[in-house]
């Protein structure tokens, strides 16, 4: 079957408008924005109660796996990296954030 092309965008312009949005984006600046508090560069207070934590791409496998016993390379090769995430003590939930083209999708 013939490879149908993509009539949407992307292909080379992609980095060059996704790049300059993930640089230009942050998770921190978004949850100042909300109303929350950011202590120490990654704690998230909401009306002064802990909330959980913002974090930032290389320190999500350097620090919050590691602290929970994960080791990404049971599960894939590669460091996990991604643009931000955000770990909701209180619900016990991570949300994984990824930038892509003026779009930020929350896994």
């Amino acid at each position: 079957m013939p490879r149908t092309p993509n009539r949407f965008g992307g292909g080379g312009r992609t980095n060059e408008y996704g790049l300059l949005f993930e640089q230009t984006t942050d998770l921190n600046e978004a949850l100042l924005d909300a109303g929350f508090d950011i202590i120490n560069d990654y704690d998230v207070y909401y009306n002064n109660k802990f909330v959980g934590q913002s974090i930032r791409k290389r320190a999500f496998s350097d620090v919050f796996l590691a602290e929970n016993g994960i080791n990404y390379l049971d599960y894939d090769s590669k460091r996990w990296e991604p643009d931000g995430a955000f770990i909701n003590e209180l619900t016990r939930t991570v949300y994984i954030i990824e930038k892509n083209s003026k779009v930020v999708v929350v896994l």
